[in-house]
């Protein structure tokens, strides 16, 4: 595939037929209204987009640079349903959500380290090679938004307008803590949360490279599991909690610090977790290096590169 080509269908080569059959049915049914993104057309239209970048993540490109010009078309389809403001694989005014994606390995493979040349931020999922996935955050219940995206930015390079240099960056709001990841393991103020490979609540992280131990977490958002919920609701989640009474999720950014730009960071995967509410403030997270500290209930502005 050479960088030039676009797909005006929306669809690139490989999709199975019956799933782009699918996705086009959905896509024309939806009409955009005013509701909020958890509900109606927009949770559909958020839903469609995350199924795309799933099955699309899963294709074997020539090169690696097309992952973002290859998907012009479909953009151009979502872009009445998602809004207009889309940067570098992301859609801004569903960006809390989507920021969320996680790579995936099968039986067979690893997860990959990025790419030696750059491709795109940490942020989004076009700078791996990995397949990726999201966590539903709102099977029924409310979705609250913890994370505020204050500015994309983001600088073109050459003529291809979703490609961009390492000057791009995101400018968010939200309590910034550090934790300890330990192989399958966190740990947060001295309480160690013991994972498995299995567990719903393992981090995630974008590649299987030296990391520092120490990280920050950031909380993207949390949703209340509901003590009376449907038979098979949240099965994934295999936590006590859940069965026994209501409970917090909670999605995380993990993030690594930059040596060359203090106050920045970039991104090394995500976590979700129960019984971590006091994460949704700042707890031990008072000397975060950052743009600005506005308090212990907003935590940080950093730049995420």
């Amino acid at each position: 595939m050479c960088a030039s080509e676009t797909f005006p269908d929306g669809l690139p080569p490989g999709v199975p037929k019956y799933g782009s059959q699918r996705i086009r049915t959905r896509i024309s049914a939806i009409t955009p209204n005013s509701g909020p993104i958890t509900k109606g057309p927009e949770r559909e239209a958020l839903e469609i987009w995350r199924s795309i970048l799933s099955l699309y993540t899963r294709l074997n490109l020539t090169f690696g640079t097309d992952k973002l010009p290859a998907l012009a078309g479909i953009v151009k389809h979502m872009q009445p349903l998602l809004g207009s403001a889309y940067h570098i694989g992301i859609w801004k005014d569903s960006a809390t959500l989507l920021l969320g994606w996680y790579c995936v390995s099968g039986n067979q493979r690893r997860i990959l380290p990025r790419p030696v040349e750059y491709r795109a931020p940490t942020w989004s999922w076009a700078s791996t090679d990995n397949p990726i996935t999201f966590w539903l955050p709102f099977p029924r219940s409310e979705t609250v938004f913890d994370l505020k995206v204050l500015e994309f930015k983001a600088t073109k390079i050459g003529n291809y307008p979703t490609m961009y240099g390492d000057s791009g960056y995101l400018l968010v709001e939200g309590p910034l803590n550090l934790v300890r990841v330990v192989e399958r393991s966190v740990t947060f103020c001295g309480k160690e949360f013991t994972l498995f490979k299995e567990d719903a609540y393992a981090p995630c992280l974008d590649e299987y490279t030296e990391l520092p131990v120490d990280l920050y977490c950031l909380p993207l958002h949390h949703t209340i599991i509901p003590k009376n919920r449907y038979p098979g609701e949240y099965d994934d989640f295999m936590s006590s909690s859940v069965q026994d009474g209501s409970t917090y999720v909670i999605s995380f950014l993990l993030l690594k610090p930059r040596a060359d730009r203090l106050g920045s960071y970039t991104r090394c995967g995500v976590w979700r977790s129960a019984d971590t509410e006091k994460l949704l403030c700042v707890q031990n997270g008072h000397d975060a290096l950052c743009e600005e500290f506005i308090g212990l209930e907003r935590g940080h502005r950093i730049k995420i590169f």
